[in-house]
């Protein structure tokens, strides 16, 4: 079964309530957002948190930041002057299985209790397989952090308008693909591991896909991101309660591509690998942008 979600792929939820639809409210809530100052909250990994102070400290452009323990986060909560960057085990309404993410949220909650589909925007790790702590996640935190402020920019960008979730998914799509184009002209990183596990059929992928695109260790894959190498970029293939599909630009660790119709993990067949479907709708992606 396929689901529509209003997040990224990386995937994005937009908040709800009695008083708005999603969408509406979506937009209320962003306006909020760009009035608070942010507190990222800090991990059980310093390497995954100084991927995140130094990617703030360079890239967020959005709002001031500051960095909290966890431990006091229950306490800071309750303040609707604040937003929060918070990676954590979330709930989702109407399932049993949690998602690990790292999630955008505004300040105001009675509680720590409350749902991802209640955040602003999430980036979901791989919890199936191979991103199961923040440590597994420090070669990517940085690109994580842009990753929700490229959604944010995205649901408040005035020229998104829609009647309806289908149709902003469809919007908010585009918005984040309109650069896929570059993949033209650069390397597409795959993670060996990916292949070992079957999330991606690699043969099956370098014989269809028309580009550059080249096998590598996780080690490879996070000195490209590091090193900003603007020839490289690198797919991520996250699993949890649905898989989602991105690619990075190494050279600003944006995402360029990211697939927002997300597949039932309890439900699809095709789980095993990064099959062809998902390939085919990434090279639709990159002939249909502009660059």
């Amino acid at each position: 079964m396929k689901l529509k979600l209003l997040l990224l792929f990386s995937i994005l939820a937009l908040s709800t309530s009695a008083q708005y639809s999603p969408l509406l409210n979506g937009k209320i809530s962003c306006a909020r957002f760009f009035k608070t100052t942010t507190y990222i909250v800090l991990s059980d990994s310093e390497k995954f948190n100084q991927e995140l102070r130094e990617a703030a400290a360079s890239e967020w452009k959005l709002t001031p930041t500051h960095f909290i323990p966890a431990d006091s986060l229950e306490y800071f909560i309750q303040d609707p002057a604040l937003s929060f960057v918070y990676l954590n085990r979330y709930p989702v309404r109407g399932e049993k299985r949690e998602v690990y993410a790292l999630a955008l949220f505004n300040g105001g909650f009675a509680s720590m209790k409350f749902f991802l589909n209640s955040t602003l925007a999430y980036v979901s790790a791989d919890d199936f397989d191979f991103e199961k702590s923040s440590e597994d996640l420090s070669y990517r935190a940085a690109s994580m952090l842009l990753s929700l402020q490229q959604i944010i920019s995205g649901i408040s960008n005035e020229d998104l308008k829609a009647k309806d979730e289908i149709k902003m998914t469809e919007a908010l799509s585009n918005f984040l693909n309109e650069k896929a184009g570059l993949l033209k002209e650069k390397t597409l990183l795959v993670e060996k591991r990916y292949s070992l596990g079957k999330i991606v059929d690699y043969a099956e992928v370098e014989k269809k896909y028309p580009y550059a695109i080249q096998l590598v260790s996780k080690e490879e894959i996070e000195k490209a991101l590091k090193s900003k190498e603007s020839d490289k970029a690198v797919l991520i293939s996250a699993y949890n309660l649905y898989k989602t599909n991105m690619v990075i630009d190494c050279a600003n660790l944006e995402l360029i591509y990211a697939e927002l119709e997300q597949q039932d993990l309890q439900q699809s067949k095709r789980l095993d690998k990064f099959n062809l479907e998902d390939l085919n709708q990434l090279i639709i992606a990159i002939k249909k942008s502009k660059n």
